[in-house]
């Protein structure tokens, strides 16, 4: 995993990092759970409740630009048991919903997969 924070530090809220460390913790290991473990190193938690209106949350909705193709996307980001890319709901597990977890509005956000290299700055966040 190789995500690249722009802006800061990564910040995720403790019940979404209890959920999902639960997740890395109960599965085998493939590369989504290795990608979202070594996150889950790199965050800071913030209590449960703390300001979250900008924050990219399990379960929030996201509108980000990648900056190489200039074209938005629009998505929310859930548990991989709730994906569905039909309704543009994108899994915690992909690259870009590991990457985007715990960053702001206005944050940009670069990783690297197999295929090249992406980057995206968040446009909003609901």
């Amino acid at each position: 995993m190789d995500n690249k924070i722009k802006d800061k530090e990564a910040v995720i809220i403790s019940k979404d990092y209890r959920l999902l460390k639960k997740l890395v913790t109960a599965n085998p290991h493939n590369e989504s759970l290795e990608r979202l473990r070594g996150k889950l190193q790199l965050v800071k938690p913030a209590p449960d409740d703390a300001d979250t209106a900008d924050l990219v949350t399990l379960n929030s909705f996201v509108k980000v630009l990648d900056l190489h193709t200039n074209r938005t996307m629009e998505f929310k980001l859930v548990m991989p048991h709730a994906a569905n890319a039909s309704q543009r709901k994108f899994s915690i597990l992909t690259p870009i919903g590991t990457a985007l977890l715990g960053h702001n509005k206005g944050d940009s956000v670069a990783w690297t997969l197999q295929g090249g290299h992406r980057e995206v700055t968040v446009l909003e966040v609901a």
